[in-house]
């Protein structure tokens, strides 16, 4: 058994409950019903579709320059190789 472990008291909170029982939904009922619900910045499903889209072409984008840096990597080795074998030829 670790030492330097802390152990759960009775002080703390339990991972059930909202602290201060606000309503008296759990943290598991609040985490449910928040996940259903569309956040209050996006005032349409328009908006909502739009962030999801640029967030996706932003993913899209880094992976495919880091396809594209890769792939001149491997440009400039195989050159590198064909020169020096050509070199000692």
């Amino acid at each position: 058994m670790l030492t330097d472990e802390k152990s759960p008291t009775t002080d703390e909170k339990s991972p059930t409950t909202d602290g201060g029982e606000a309503g008296g939904e759990s943290v598991q009922a609040r985490i449910e019903r928040l996940g259903r619900e569309r956040p209050e910045k996006f005032k349409s499903v328009w908006a909502e579709v739009g962030f999801c889209f640029s967030i996706v072409m932003s993913q899209v984008l880094t992976v495919r320059i880091s396809i594209l840096r890769h792939a001149s990597q491997i440009q400039a080795d195989i050159k590198s190789r064909s020169t020096l074998s050509q070199a000692s030829l």
